[in-house]
């Protein structure tokens, strides 16, 4: 996304428009998505990450693989048709527990199939019936500390901010 925005600026650099590259660049560096390896507390850690793609999953991967010196509880929701399997495998050495959840769209994928997809390569997995429940049981899988990684999906990192917003609005 970026890439895409300095490449816009280029182009409209080379036409008769006036482009204020300081300004570009100041916006870029102090630019925050949510839900982008947001850090939401410490005791225990709880990152989320919408990690959505095979490229997402690696970066991921070098996060926990820097900042955590544990595996995590991953709670894990997805829509249909993503790769999933490719998306997930750099973090498997990473996970200690996977909880399956669907993201609030009508494209998620059942939290039963994502169950079947680690089960398949490894990692204990439950499903939750929904978001609030997920964490509840990530909390007490994480017992205080182990850190809580929440990936997937633009849609759950979305769903989990907000109920988080509903829970304690000052910590966001």
């Amino acid at each position: 996304n970026c890439l895409t925005a300095l490449t816009t600026l280029g182009i409209l650099a080379r036409s008769d428009r006036r482009i204020n590259f300081s300004s570009a660049i100041k916006g870029i560096q102090e630019l925050t998505i949510p839900g982008r390896c947001q850090l939401i507390s410490e005791h225990p850690p709880l990152l989320i990450d919408s990690c959505h793609n095979p490229e997402s999953g690696a970066a991921l991967a070098r996060v926990l693989h820097d900042y955590f010196s544990q595996k995590v509880i991953l709670i894990y929701g997805s829509l249909r048709h993503k790769l999933i399997t490719k998306t997930l495998l750099p973090l498997i050495p990473y996970i200690d527990t996977a909880i399956t959840v669907a993201p609030e769209s009508p494209r998620a994928l059942s939290p039963a199939i994502l169950k079947g997809i680690f089960t398949r390569l490894r990692v204990p997995a439950e499903t939750a019936p929904d978001i609030p429940t997920a964490l509840h049981r990530a909390r007490e899988l994480a017992v205080g500390k182990m850190p809580i990684v929440v990936a997937g999906s633009f849609y759950l990192a979305g769903a989990v901010l907000a109920n988080l917003q509903a829970i304690d609005p000052a910590r966001i």
